[in-house]
């Protein structure tokens, strides 16, 4: 049973539609088809997705999970897992990931994010680990990186996790001197922003390796941030 209670009732803590999620230990193992998660306020079932998942003779041992819920002021939630055999509940605009091009797109009617697919780089200027963003008829961003004293030789995109309900990606960079520069991309259902994290290794300032992202915050504007410590960002077309 995955339950939480808001016992300070203040304004401030007002929680919408988030994901979260819950690692789980299943004693004994159990058949991934099997389990069906309910929402306990309304007695529905409600869509949920499995990740890092420990699998032994055909049986699932630990898995996370993940799911939408939402916590007003005062409120509370309750979402009980169990292996009822239920059938899985069909996702509401699902996410999808679509290979086109020398790249990835991962979204939905509402959002679309391009990501670079693993190749080999010319001298100069690499694509950026977040190419572009689309949302409705507007695509915006031709986003590159540059690394002028080390150059990125080539990159490789790995699939984390891909569901209905997230998809993560890694876009590693493979730059001269055993350098690299990480990237992780997280699309969640639903978010009007992309979730990026980032980790260097083998890099310095004075390597002036730096990302353009051009319109990811507001039409026209240039984004420019110096690779340091992994970090965290969030990109949206919305913020002006």
């Amino acid at each position: 049973l995955f339950e939480k209670q808001d016992v300070i009732d203040l304004a401030t803590y007002n929680w919408p539609r988030t994901l979260i999620s819950y690692v789980v230990v299943f004693d004994g193992g159990v058949k991934e088809e099997m389990l069906s998660l309910t929402d306990k306020s309304q007695g529905v079932p409600v869509p949920f997705q499995l990740s890092e998942k420990v699998v032994k003779n055909g049986f699932l041992q630990r898995a996370r999970v993940s799911f939408f819920a939402a916590l007003p002021q005062g409120g509370k939630y309750a979402y009980e897992l169990v292996a009822t055999g239920r059938k899985p509940v069909t996702v509401d605009n699902p996410l999808a990931v679509v290979s086109e091009d020398g790249q990835f797109s991962i979204g939905n009617k509402d959002m679309t994010v391009y990501i670079p697919a693993s190749q080999f780089v010319e001298a100069g200027k690499a694509p950026a680990p977040v190419l572009s963003v689309q949302k409705g008829g507007r695509k915006i961003g031709n986003n590159r990186l540059y690394a002028h004293r080390k150059n990125v030789e080539r990159i490789e995109t790995l699939p984390v996790e891909v569901g209905e309900l997230f998809v993560k990606y890694q876009v590693k960079y493979y730059l001269a001197g055993n350098a690299t520069y990480t990237a992780w991309i997280k699309v969640v259902q639903g978010y009007p922003f992309v979730i990026l994290e980032e980790e260097m290794n083998g890099l310095s300032k004075e390597d002036r390796v730096y990302l353009d992202m051009l319109g990811q915050f507001c039409s026209g504007q240039t984004l420019r941030y110096t690779m340091g410590p992994r970090v965290r960002q969030g990109f949206t077309m919305d913020r002006h």
